[in-house]
């Protein structure tokens, strides 16, 4: 699979899941958008639904994170981007295999309590909404050069994520106590699951290759063509000769002249060397 359809996972995985929640707990009996968390939807009648929505999610986050890994290498984030992404993966894989207790009253007549399932359950969701948020400041990071409106928006997704996801948390041990009821921890659960979808829609692009540098390039200048290098040394021009020795004429026999430089000829070392060169 190409790197464009793995990416695109992650943006199918964020709308797929909560499109899902939304459509069976707005016609399952007794539940409550509003009120209920969206893993009580694995309770009760049509449980297998939101299993399957589950793990459908999570194998397309854990294909999102491959193709997050291919787009990312080897730039800032590509380690803990995509293994984030799988956290989160690994995070909604386990909350759709082990189905949480029933609490605030769903499923009717069920009772309440927590059970060792339910402490793998809401560790699961912690890993879900970690990864999730944890994604979106790692992508807002990488992409903070290129475009500062995304660095943003992921910034403030990474941390509606954990805002809505605690607030969550507080109302559900409220309405628990008594002390607000109905408290609106679904709907909140919910809110932090639609803002975890933002690393999933926006992903940089693939870095370009690094070509290694070849010896022209380093003798051409920037609109210039690159100078070619010599294969065979070329004899020099003639205007490049060294010129030969000027003639010795009558009137100068006290002097010996040579490339342009005069001296007398009882110099030993000049008649040496005027010898050597007639030779």
């Amino acid at each position: 699979m190409s790197t464009t359809w793995l990416l695109r996972c992650g943006l199918a995985a964020g709308v797929l899941v909560p499109v899902v929640l939304w459509a069976d707990g707005a016609t399952r009996p007794a539940y409550s958008l509003w009120h209920h968390g969206a893993s009580q939807l694995g309770t009760g009648e049509r449980a297998w639904l939101q299993t399957a929505d589950f793990l459908l999610g999570a194998l397309l986050l854990g294909l999102f994170a491959i193709g997050l890994r291919r787009a990312l290498h080897p730039g800032r984030g590509a380690t803990w981007g995509p293994a984030l992404i799988a956290t989160a993966a690994v995070g909604l894989a386990v909350a759709g295999l082990v189905p949480t207790d029933p609490a605030l009253g769903y499923p009717p007549g069920q009772p309440e309590g927590l059970t060792p399932a339910g402490g793998v359950h809401q560790a699961a969701g912690l890993a879900l909404f970690a990864g999730l948020s944890g994604a979106a400041f790692v992508l807002a990071r990488r992409l903070g050069a290129s475009s500062r409106a995304w660095t943003r928006y992921l910034r403030a997704s990474g941390s509606l994520v954990v805002i809505f996801a605690f607030a969550a948390g507080i109302a559900y041990r409220l309405d628990t106590l008594g002390i607000w009821r109905p408290a609106p921890a679904g709907l909140l659960e919910h809110l932090a699951l639609l803002t975890g979808r933002g690393p999933g829609t926006r992903t940089p692009a693939r870095p370009e290759p690094v070509r290694p540098a070849t010896a022209s390039s380093y003798l051409t200048a920037p609109g210039t063509a690159p100078l070619s290098t010599p294969t065979s040394m070329s004899r020099p021009s003639a205007r490049c000769r060294p010129s030969s020795p000027s003639p010795v004429r009558p009137w100068d026999r006290g002097t010996r002249a040579t490339a342009g430089v005069t001296r007398p000829a009882s110099s030993p070392s000049y008649s040496s060397a005027f010898s050597s060169a007639s030779v």
